[in-house]
This record gives C-alpha cells, structure tokens and sequence, in this order.
C-alpha cells in the first residue's frame, strides 16, 4: 500500500510537472529524478560489502579464466592430432608417387614387350595403363586432402595463439585486480580508524565491471580522506612524505653500497 502510494505521488508530481512547464522540460526533470534517485541508493550501499561484491566479480572472472584455459587446452590437442594426420597424409602423397614412378617404368616396358613382370605376375600395357589411371586419381584424392589439412592447421594455429594471448592478458588483468582488491581492503582498514564519512556508489558485472568498480571504490575512499583531512586540519595536518630520490639511490642506501 506504501509502495502503491509513492508511485501515484510520483505520476502525480510528474503529471503537474508536464503540465505547467511542458512535456520536453519536464522530461528532463524525470531523468534528473530517477538519477538522483539511483545515486542515493548507491550511495548508502556500504563499501565492504561492495569490496565483497568485487570479490564476487573476480571469481566469477577466475572461473571464466579457467574455462578459457580448458578450451586453449583442447584446441592444442586438437592441432597435434591435426599434425599427425598431416604428416600421415603427406607421407602417403609421397609413398603414392614413388608407386606411380616405378608403375610408369613398367608401363614403358610395357611399350617394348607388351607385358611387364611385376611380382610374380605378368601385366598387359592396357592394365598397367588401367592401374596408373586409378593411382592418379587417388594421388589427386590425397593431395586435395593434405592441401586441406595444411590450411586447416595454418588458421587452427592462428586462432589458437590469438587465444592464448587473450587467455594471458586475461589472467594478467585478473591478477593485477586482485592486488587492486588488496589494497582497497587496506584503505578501507585505514579508513576505518578515522571519523565516519559518506557513503559510496558503484556498479559492476564480472572482469570489466569488477575492474571499473575497483577505480570507483578507489576514487571515494581517496576523496574520503581529503575530506576527513580537511576536517581534521584544526588538529594538524597529516603529511606523508613520499621518497621521490632516484631508484639507484634508493638501493644504494638498502643495500648499503
């Protein structure tokens, strides 16, 4: 009945609205409305859960990762057993035209005699010549295979390095979002030592929206601190200072060199 009743005020409001100032303008009220409307609630979401429902997006994303990692694993499979059948294939192309050779040198002792010996049987030209025919068209039957089987292994290895330069920068994006999530975790810990703040807004799905959450997440704790900061100015300033001295230098003096 409560939730009934807001909704008519809404339609209510917006009706007035749309009359007094015109549809166009008051369109542009409703979307201002229900924006303001979603960043509020965003806003009053607590941020370990949403640092819990990064969690979430990054396993789900792990799971994918893993899933990638399978069909990258069967595609390998699949090219060495492509690979053996073409050096089967091309290994019966050649036993193919080694028989054709000796089969033409029979064929022209054939010419002379009329017969050939092969084995321990005699054969007439017109059989020799019967025989060639068929081993051509088989030869003809297993280069068009080989040709076929070499073209597939070329676009199969392609498409398989494109997959595992995607599976790669996937688990390098998923790794490095990890140690984002950890350190989140720890400036939220920090954050917790200070005076109560605001609120935060976030919205994400899997890798990509876990990835644009995480910079959310720590876009608002950064401009929590500047806020507490400045609140808590009249009792000093907090300053950290940051070592910007050379890399080399810095070692110099860990390693006492």
């Amino acid at each position: 009945m409560l939730k009934s009743w807001k909704f008519w005020s809404i339609v209510g409001t917006v009706a007035f609205v749309a009359s007094s100032v015109g549809l166009s303008t008051s369109w542009g009220y409703v979307k201002t409305l229900f924006r303001w409307t979603g960043q509020t609630v965003r806003q009053n979401v607590p941020l370990d859960f949403e640092i819990e429902r990064l969690e979430t997006y990054i396993n789900d994303a792990r799971k994918e990762l893993r899933q990638h990692e399978q069909a990258v694993a069967r595609m390998q499979v699949e090219i060495e057993h492509l690979q053996d059948e073409v050096k089967s294939t091309r290994a019966d192309v050649e036993r193919a035209k080694a028989e054709l050779r000796k089969l033409r040198d029979y064929l022209e002792q054939a010419k002379e005699t009329g017969s050939a010996t092969i084995g321990d049987r005699t054969y007439s030209k017109r059989e020799i010549e019967a025989e060639i025919r068929r081993r051509l068209q088989r030869l003809q039957y297993l280069e068009d295979q080989l040709k076929l089987k070499e073209t597939t292994l070329e676009k199969r290895t392609q498409a398989l390095d494109q997959a595992k330069d995607a599976v790669e920068k996937s688990r390098l994006a998923i790794d490095k979002l990890i140690m984002h999530q950890q350190q989140l975790k720890e400036m939220k810990r920090l954050l917790d030592m200070q005076p109560e703040g605001t609120t935060f807004t976030v919205d994400a799905s899997k890798l990509q929206e876990a990835q644009k959450l995480a910079q959310e997440i720590e876009i608002e704790l950064r401009t929590r601190q500047r806020q507490r900061e400045q609140m808590l100015s009249s009792g000093g300033e907090i300053r950290i200072e940051l070592d910007d001295r050379p890399l080399e230098e810095q070692l110099r003096e860990k390693l006492g060199d």
